[in-house]
């Protein structure tokens, strides 16, 4: 039950993370909220639980931020279990792995939703190069901060 309650804190802390790019609309292109904490499972935790996280994610994202519901679930959803199941052959419980694989997991991501947007027949733009660098960089920089401020607290914890 305790892991429920921090899920669902994580995820509420995500839509109010997303929320706000909404209200200081220049920050909307630097940060994924909902992708920070889906790569965070998937180093973190089992490959399904990290599955079911990014579909979670994904969901929320699509019902109260997107105009195509599950788009964004799909994709979080794949990227939480081909992370997880990356995690689970290599060690990735390193700061440094943690956020090459959340720069990678960033691209994969446009990528994903690219082909699919595609795939269902809507009009896709790749991102550029300047959007997708700018992406990756805020992403890799809040997500390390708050990777590190996780664990601090879990060593004081212990």
């Amino acid at each position: 039950m305790n892991r429920f309650v921090r899920g669902t804190g994580v995820v509420a802390l995500a839509i109010g993370g997303h929320a706000l790019t909404i209200y200081v609309p220049v920050i909307a292109g630097f940060f994924d909220f909902f992708l920070i904490v889906v790569v965070y499972y998937s180093v973190t935790t089992e490959q399904v639980n990290a599955m079911l996280v990014g579909a979670v994610c994904g969901l929320v994202q699509d019902a109260l931020f997107s105009p195509i519901i599950g788009v964004n679930a799909f994709a979080k959803a794949l990227l939480g279990y081909l992370i997880g199941g990356l995690s689970s052959k290599m060690l990735l419980h390193q700061a440094p792995a943690q956020l090459m694989v959340l720069g990678v997991a960033t691209l994969l991501q446009a990528l994903v939703l690219f082909v699919l947007q595609l795939v269902l027949g809507f009009s896709a733009d790749l991102p550029g190069g300047r959007h997708l660098f700018l992406g990756t960089l805020g992403n890799v920089v809040l997500g390390g901060l708050l990777y590190a401020a996780l664990r601090r607290r879990q060593g004081r914890m212990r």
